[in-house]
């Protein structure tokens, strides 16, 4: 294990700025740097892989060994294969017998390789298959080859030859080495592998199989815990990967390196034994805390004031160098000393220098290859959340949806998570499933090994006799090295190589090795389908960007065509009717997308102009026809809008120009609310708008004009307090509550303080879904009876869904309820709306419901009354959503100790359970109250609401609070159950830029990335730990008496 150092910190101020350098440099070059690892890495596999197999029995051996020594074997050298693959014979001179030279005869008699009274020859036994013998003419074979069957017997008195210039073959080919041996059992090999491995496993087996087996099960449990602490992360899959690839290639490194540099060949038996070891020092806790703060560093960044990846990944491995950087160089350390301490143990000494090494690459990766993909991954996530964010803004109103229902199928990988999720895991089951098949087929694969037992080689006597006439004439003593069969069959011969082909050759062949490589092969093909699905995504991006684009500009031009039927195009800047007729100075021109141009006054005077300029007569005609035209034609629609202020002033008070089209016609967001301040205050005697005391500069109206208000004269401003730090579900979160209450936030802050003492919050979301309830009419009770049951069905449900579904992408219908009033039918439609509040797409799919059922199922003389009949119900205090929930129902949960409630809250807990049932829930009762049966709940939502862009109103039904508080082993167990919080992270006020920053504060702004609703229901569980955090402070204050005194201290107003 890592040594950890809790209470001391050694500092590397040198290395933090080096590894925090190399981390930038990867960050900013991702894709080359990891490219170049992972070459770096299959080089080293494809060097090492051999050695990691030494001790596999010599069948498996052939199989591991390298394919280009079998292709490049060369018939010429058949001395590269050791002595035992001959089986020599001797025979003296006068006989005819053959004697077997074993070791002993050799002791006994001596060399006889080497005696002049002895003429050594070599019989090579060469299998040709039987298809191809039988195309092959060989009846002019050379006398020292004896052909039976498909057998050659060539005699030879060295121990090379060339098969090719023996045995001759037309059309440009030639003999090539083959592989005969069949299939072996797996069964078979795999006995035989664990009997040549039982001897060298048994020692470390019985005295440590418990350790192993431990270890091995904690390697399961590193993979499984870095795949869960990634998916807290906002990965499911890619950073784990990642980061076993990383640990994977660190350890291969290893292996290289400690073989070329250390000389230190690593068996299988130690990887195997010192892996799980090994895997466990690495471990990944440092790229999971990476990765933990870069991600939540770039949740917190303004997607407008946005930093640099590359700087966000070097500030955080330069934050957390110190840390994990003594770790590795103690750990290394510490490994290279007891390397030295254990000479004398060979295999300590092996494990103990290659876990040294495994750490060095493990470090040099983690701040190169490691950040390098936490770069890639990132750049991917701010493209996506900006695009969606685009997306949201572009479908926050129903007649955008209407226009392009199908538009999530242009966008599946927001559509549709669950999908995405069932791919992946088909696709890691498929990858794992056929590593494994290959794993196992490497016991069965056919292996190298060309020799045979020459034992049951017959020497052809008769005829070598014969041959051996011919070259031994004087009848000497005869040696006869006997081969092993050589199999060969026809294959394409050649051509003489250059040295340039040599080369390309030897590339090409190890290129091709490497792709036949099981490992390597299956890599190639991740990065393929890594890479394409990148690409896609990218394009997927630039596609919806481009289509956007494409809309606009089609809308733009069909508002040209439009406006061109009304206008002409003129060039004139400001000229002043010639005859005076004209009453305004300044004309209005549109340009060919129909921008209001602000035409600028350059002469008072058209006459001076055309003078000045010395126009003739028939050009001043042209040009006062030209002005009396556009006169004519901008009359018919709107008076023309001059540059000087006080004149459109003066046509808003004469009533030429509506207060509300001000932005339409002057086209300028901020001039058109100055007009409205000055134009009201004229009207209305308001000369409080004649000053800036309601400020109204340097604000962005783009973003309010259509969306927000209208007929606007300002902003007001409103303080913000910021409440925390308070521990939500285990996650810090600080919580901005703009009010002008005194004693509020300070207050709230006592709480999270309180809270925080004994753990922090627990909140459950219970349900999730917005109403709408329409009110419609039958001309009888009868019909209104039957609708009601035919609603309350099944199959009337599934119709509705279906109906109601197809009007968004994320508006999913839950359920119906329905009452009779008379005639009357009152329909409460419950869906989900994703991350938005929904009270526009809920509305849409009610409308498109009640159409269905009007037009298609029989429900023909149904009337609608209202799309809103007062049974959702919205802004509103209602039994109903106390009862069947609305919006978000949110119950939250924590456990204060005794002792911090007394240093504190200053109070005890039994006077606090007793001032909460006195009040919230007795007083309550008394009074009435419908959802009140809390102190201030309100006071916390409305704050929260205004301070990020929630609609304020919807407080009256998101207030519904009951506050529980009980004595729990003399600690105070505190709730707040909330049935109806109405929020949402897009559309509405969250898309003011101050609104939205406080939403970015969070880290839930805009829609989430893979899950729809997921940052809405975040938003809710944080109003509601904030209403708790106030609930408990408030109590507190009341059960101790200090409520009236804090408020006189902090909430009373002092003479400025």
């Amino acid at each position: 294990m890592i040594i950890k150092f809790k209470e001391m910190y050694l500092s590397f101020p040198g290395l933090i700025k080096i590894i925090g350098s190399a981390s930038r440099t990867a960050a900013e070059y991702p894709i080359q740097l990891i490219i170049t690892v992972l070459l770096i890495s299959m080089y080293a596999y494809l060097s090492t892989i051999e050695l990691l197999f030494e001790d596999w029995s010599s069948e498996l051996k052939g199989y591991i060994m390298s394919m280009d020594n079998l292709k490049s074997a060369d018939t010429n050298n058949y001395d590269d294969w050791n002595s035992k693959k001959y089986e020599n014979f001797i025979k003296y001179k006068g006989t005819s017998s053959w004697i077997n030279i074993d070791d002993q005869y050799s002791k006994t008699f001596g060399n006889i390789y080497n005696n002049d009274n002895f003429h050594h020859y070599y019989l090579f036994n060469v299998v040709i298959d039987d298809e191809e013998i039988e195309t092959l003419s060989l009846t002019n074979l050379w006398p020292n080859v004896i052909q039976e069957n498909s057998t050659l017997y060539i005699l030879s008195e060295n121990n090379s030859l060339n098969l090719n210039d023996i045995i001759g073959i037309s059309n440009n080919t030639g003999w090539e080495l083959i592989d005969p041996t069949p299939k072996l059992n797996f069964l078979e090999l795999l006995l035989q592998r664990y009997n040549h491995q039982n001897f060298e496993l048994k020692n470390i087996l019985t005295n440590g199989t418990g350790f192993l087996i431990m270890a091995y099960f904690q390697i399961f449990y590193l993979i499984i815990n870095l795949f869960l602490q990634m998916k807290n992360n906002g990965s499911n899959f890619w950073l784990g990967f990642m980061a076993l690839v990383s640990s994977a290639c660190s350890i291969i490194l290893a292996l290289f390196l400690n073989w070329h540099i250390n000389g230190i060949k690593t068996t299988l038996t130690e990887l195997f034994t010192g892996l799980p070891f090994i895997l466990v020092i690495v471990g990944f806790k440092h790229k999971i805390m990476i990765a933990k703060d870069i991600t939540k560093t770039i949740s917190l960044i303004n997607i407008i004031d946005r930093k640099e990846i590359s700087k966000i990944i070097s500030d955080s491995i330069i934050n957390n160098g110190t840390y994990f950087l003594q770790e590795y160089l103690v750990s290394i350390i510490s490994f290279i000393i007891c390397s030295f301490l254990c000479k004398e143990l060979k295999f300590a000494k092996h494990v103990c220098i290659l876990s040294a090494c495994v750490l060095s690459c493990g470090l040099l990766l983690t701040v190169t290859f490691y950040c390098a993909i936490l770069s890639l991954k990132l750049e991917l996530n701010i493209i996506h959340r900006d695009t969606a964010l685009n997306i949201s803004s572009w479908e926050n109103t129903n007649e955008r949806l209407n226009e392009d229902p199908d538009r999530g199928l242009r966008n599946f990988a927001l559509k549709s998570p669950k999908i995405i999720r069932i791919a992946k895991v088909l696709l890691i089951s498929i990858i794992i499933l056929v590593n494994v098949f290959e794993l196992l087929l490497i016991f069965v694969r056919n292996t190298k090994s060309q020799i045979k037992s020459s034992s049951n080689i017959e020497i052809p006597g008769r005829k070598i006799q014969d041959i051996l006439q011919l070259f031994n004439q004087d009848s000497k003593n005869i040696v006869l090295s006997v081969s092993a069969s050589y199999f060969f069959h026809i294959a394409k011969q050649v051509h003489k190589e250059s040295w340039m082909d040599f080369m390309l050759i030897e590339i090409y062949k190890f290129i091709s090795y490497a792709i036949r490589d099981k490992l390597i092969s299956k890599l190639m093909l991740c990065l393929l389908a890594i890479s394409c699905s990148s690409n896609i995504y990218l394009l997927n991006v630039a596609n919806i960007h481009t289509a956007q684009t494409r809309k606009t500009i089609h809308n733009q031009r069909k508002e040209a065509k439009k406006e061109k039927k009304h206008h002409s195009v003129t060039k004139l800047e400001k000229i002043e009717d010639v005859d005076n007729k004209l009453e305004t100075p300044e004309l209005k021109c549109k340009g060919l997308v129909g921008d209001t141009l602000a035409i600028k006054k350059i002469y008072s005077d058209s006459h001076n102009y055309l003078e000045k300029n010395n126009l003739k007569d028939f050009q001043k005609q042209d040009i006062q026809k030209q002005v009396t035209l556009n006169k004519n034609e901008s009359s018919k629609r709107q008076p023309a809008i001059s540059s000087d202020d006080q004149q459109v002033i003066d046509e808003v008070i004469n009533g030429k120009i509506p207060l509300y089209s001000l932005e339409t016609y002057l086209n300028d967001k901020e001039r058109a609310v100055y007009i409205r301040r000055k134009s009201i205050a004229k009207m209305a005697n308001i000369p409080i708008l004649d000053t800036e005391l309601l400020p109204y500069r340097q604000y962005n109206y783009e973003r309010v004009f259509g969306a927000c208000c209208e007929n606007v004269i300002g902003y007001m401003p409103i303080p913000v307090g910021l409440i925390g730090p308070l521990i939500i579900d285990g996650t810090v979160y600080h919580i901005p509550m703009a009010t002008t209450e005194g004693c509020l936030v300070a207050s709230a802050m006592r709480g999270c303080k309180a809270v925080n003492e004994g753990g922090g919050l627990t909140t459950v979301i219970t349900k999730d879904g917005m109403s709408r309830g329409p009110c419609v009419q039958f001309p009888s009770l009868k019909r209104s009876s039957e609708c009601k049951m035919w609603l309350d069905s099944e199959i009337g449900l599934e119709k509705m869904k279906v109906a109601f579904n197809s009007t968004s992408r994320f508006a999913r219908l839950q359920n119906i309820k329905t009452a009779l009033a008379g005639d009357l039918l009152y329909i409460r439609f419950v869906t989900t709306t994703g991350d938005a509040m929904g009270m526009n797409m809920i509305s849409n799919g009610v409308e498109h419901c009640l159409s269905k059922m009007k037009e298609e199922y029989n429900w023909n003389d149904l009337e609608v009354i209202s799309i809103s009949g007062n049974y959702c119900t919205d802004k509103k205090a209602a039994a109903i959503n106390w009862i069947e929930g609305r919006g978000k129902s949110v119950v939250a949960e924590a456990i204060v100790p005794g002792e911090t409630v007394r240093k504190i809250l200053k109070t005890d807990v039994k006077r606090l359970v007793e001032v909460n049932i006195s009040k919230n829930l007795i007083g309550s009762a008394m009074a009435g109250a419908i959802g009140g049966y809390n102190a201030h709940a309100a006071n916390l939502v409305t704050a929260v609401f205004i301070a990020m862009g929630q609609d304020p109103a919807q407080n009256v039904e998101s207030s519904n609070c009951i506050t529980l508080m009980s004595e729990v082993n003399g600690d105070l167990k505190v709730s707040v159950s909330m049935p109806s919080i109405e929020v949402g992270t897009i559309g509405g006020g969250t898309v003011l830029d101050a609104q939205g920053a406080m939403l970015d504060l969070v880290g839930v702004r805009g829609p989430h990335l893979t899950e729809p609703g997921a940052n809405a229901r975040k938003l809710a569980s944080v109003v509601a730990s904030a209403v708790l955090v106030g609930e408990l402070s408030l109590i507190s204050a009341l059960s101790s008496g200090h409520l009236v005194k804090s408020h006189m201290a902090l909430n009373r107003s002092k003479k400025v």
